[in-house]
């Protein structure tokens, strides 16, 4: 049976593109798509997250987005745009690709790998779980969830991860974490599934798992 595609055509055109600009040096592809697609391969995932350390490399960074849009024929439109921060969407026909450009600490749990297709750098499966850590402590997303239930699946427990997250994230709270994993009981929607599993099952691991590591908060 083929392997399920988790990146599309025109993500793939993006990301190419990308691979071969200057920006590849400083920007990486993180988040759920770079999890999904070169780590659990669990879930679908429609956006491209690529976060920096380097804080000037916002300075001209819509401009070469502009240009990138050429290249790969769509048309661009920055819905967000802040210092730090852009959200870029690229349209081509009926095809979309949204784009997430962020600030990110400089702080590295392991190294960054190479993606031999495209040219790009993505982050660490263990950066990336930190991340999922702050994710859920910092908002309820069924998607941080699924993605941190089949990190435990792949060996990464979450025990290990809410250890290594104060490495990259200040301010992660025992009483706060406890409350953010009981979140999870008012969940009522699974994403584009690959890898099967019930709400009731991500329930019943969040939950077991605020009893045992947060006990009496």
């Amino acid at each position: 049976m083929a392997e399920k595609r988790i990146i599309t055509d025109f993500q793939m055109d993006v990301m190419a593109r990308f691979g071969e600009s200057e920006y590849r040096e400083t920007f990486y592809l993180t988040g759920g798509t770079a999890l999904a697609e070169f780590y659990l391969r669990h879930r679908y995932s429609d956006d491209l997250d690529f976060f920096t350390p380097v804080e000037t490399s916002f300075e001209r960074l819509a401009d070469f987005l502009e240009n990138l849009a050429r290249m790969v024929d769509a048309e661009v439109e920055f819905v967000r745009k802040f210092e730090q921060y852009l959200r870029a969407i690229f349209t081509r026909g009926h095809d979309i690709v949204i784009t997430d450009w962020g600030y990110e600490t400089p702080v590295r749990l392991d190294e960054l790998r190479e993606d031999p297709r495209s040219g790009i750098f993505y982050d660490s499966v263990l950066d990336i779980g930190a991340n999922k850590i702050s994710a859920v402590y910092g908002r309820t997303s069924i998607k941080d969830f699924i993605d941190l239930y089949f990190l435990e699946k792949a060996g990464y427990p979450f025990d290990m991860l809410y250890q290594r997250a104060p490495e990259k994230h200040i301010g992660i709270d025992d009483y706060w974490m406890a409350f953010a994993l009981s979140q999870i009981e008012g969940i009522t929607e699974l994403p584009r599934m690959i890898k099967p599993v019930t709400i009731e099952e991500l329930r019943e691991h969040f939950i077991a798992i605020a009893d045992r590591i947060f006990p009496g908060t």
